[in-house]
């Protein structure tokens, strides 16, 4: 009997009927997956929910990421949770890290504030995203409400190394 089964299985795989049964590792059933260069991610002011989608999804993709938050236990977990690299000490403070380390920025992504001197200069950035719950305006692309999920697609957008976007607002 076991030499039928498995003379059973071997026409099954031959015929195909077996390829492409088993997931693909890592990936999520339900969830859209695109592959591109992985990007170096700041995010400054880190600690709510919509921040929390962001970083998950960034790394997710294979974005090296870097956060701020202002609370260092949120922070701690969200690193353990998400994934990327938690900076207690600071925005100017993983700007100067980074740097140093030759890791280079090329999104940044502000939750403290509506404009840039709120968030420390990274050399190289190629865009800034402010994301906040209410109009304003600056020289950058602002995110204006919406739910986790949709921040974190817009984000994961606009992160792609092909998108460039004029400085705008984008209501969800």
């Amino acid at each position: 009997m076991a030499d039928n089964y498995l003379e059973k299985r071997m026409e099954d795989y031959a015929r195909g009927r077996l390829a492409g049964s088993k997931a693909r590792p890592g990936r999520r059933s339900g969830v859209a997956s695109v592959k591109y260069p992985a990007q170096g991610v700041a995010v400054v002011g880190a600690g709510d929910g919509r921040s929390r989608a962001v970083i998950r999804m960034l790394v997710e993709s294979g974005n090296r990421v870097a956060f701020t938050c202002p609370d260092s236990k949120t922070g701690t977990a969200m690193a353990q949770e998400c994934g990327g690299r938690f900076y207690p000490t600071g925005a100017d403070a993983m700007a100067a890290d980074l740097s140093a380390r030759g890791e280079g920025v090329d999104t940044v992504i502000c939750f403290t504030g509506t404009d840039k001197e709120n968030c420390p200069a990274f050399s190289g950035a190629r865009q800034y995203v402010f994301i906040t719950d209410g109009e304003v305006e600056c020289d950058g692309i602002v995110l204006v409400g919406g739910t986790p999920e949709a921040v974190a697609m817009m984000v994961f957008a606009i992160v792609h190394p092909h998108v460039t976007l004029l400085p705008q607002t984008i209501c969800l």
